[in-house]
């Protein structure tokens, strides 16, 4: 009953919705992407320490205007996501000069790691080892130098910008620049700096931000103020539709709930972040750790 030529892809726990309604061709590179989701995002979330050890990399690819916010601020999903486009493009059997253009566009658009998995699943090929095998070396063998090296380099692609923008159109393009500028004074640890720019985003262009909000509650949290990060992850989560917002609300409110010694409530709030978590696996890792055992213990 869907309009024709949609994809629709909803992750919800361990479970993996593709919804594709009626097309004049099949869509099969979008079912084999969330195919490889479903497959490689485990690994993600097993492997994430790992990953995580490499993430200094993110400080280079929040750079890119084109690259969606939840891959900025989750680096295990961003590493999975230039991992599937490289197998897609391995199991495309692409021309040897336009495989390399395609590499190329996808590290400007953001997706910095596509050229080191294009090039390790090469070797990955001439050997017998599955995926979940290999994978933990794959990740291990990134080169820190060598891809900021590498990446030196790079001119990332300038965000779309329409022919004849309307006022709310612009508004919104600067709301997003606002939106980057504080999630990168967080990622500095500047947060008085950041709680400024966000409370210009609420008072001067959107003041029902999801991510101004949050970035608030955020702020408050690693401020020591539990009570007012609480407040507003409350209020984030009446509202709020953005997955990653919501998911990550949860988990701070459970965490605050842990160092109040609610552990109750806090297992409440962390199996409600388990049912979207998935999509993101530092939040899965977060999820997994809390229910295990409360946050701030020496455990």
């Amino acid at each position: 009953m869907r309009p024709t030529e949609q994809v629709h892809a909803r992750i919800y726990g361990l479970n993996y919705f593709l919804v594709v309604t009626p097309s004049k061709e099949p869509k099969l590179a979008e079912i084999r992407h969330q195919y490889l989701h479903f497959l490689l995002d485990p690994l993600a979330v097993k492997f994430a320490s790992e990953i995580n050890q490499k993430s200094e990399l993110r400080v280079i690819a929040r750079q890119a205007p084109q690259l969606g916010t939840d891959f900025k601020e989750d680096f295990p999903l961003l590493l999975t996501e230039c991992l599937i486009r490289a197998v897609e493009l391995r199991m495309d059997k692409r021309p040897a000069k336009e495989a390399e253009k395609i590499v190329g566009d996808l590290t400007a658009s953001g997706l910095i790691l596509a050229p080191y998995f294009y090039a390790a699943l090469a070797d990955y090929e001439k050997q017998d080892a599955s995926m979940s095998l290999a994978y933990k070396d794959m990740v291990v063998r990134i080169g820190l130098a060598q891809e900021k090296a590498r990446l030196n380099g790079v001119k990332f692609t300038p965000a779309v910008v329409a022919e004849a923008p309307t006022a709310p159109t612009a508004a919104v393009s600067e709301e997003e620049r606002l939106l980057n500028e504080a999630d990168n004074l967080i990622a500095e640890g500047k947060y008085l700096e950041a709680r400024a720019a966000f409370k210009s985003v609420l008072e001067t262009v959107n003041p029902k931000s999801e991510r101004a909000l949050f970035g608030l509650a955020v702020v408050a949290s690693n401020t020591r103020k539990p009570d007012l990060a609480e407040e507003y992850f409350q209020k984030i989560l009446e509202s709020a539709h953005d997955l990653r917002i919501v998911t990550w609300s949860h988990i701070y409110l459970a965490r605050i709930y842990d160092l109040k010694g609610k552990r109750n409530d806090a297992m409440a709030q962390y199996r409600a972040a388990s049912l979207t978590a998935t999509n993101f696996p530092d939040a899965m890792l977060a999820v997994q750790n809390g229910m295990r055992h409360p946050f701030g213990s020496k455990e």
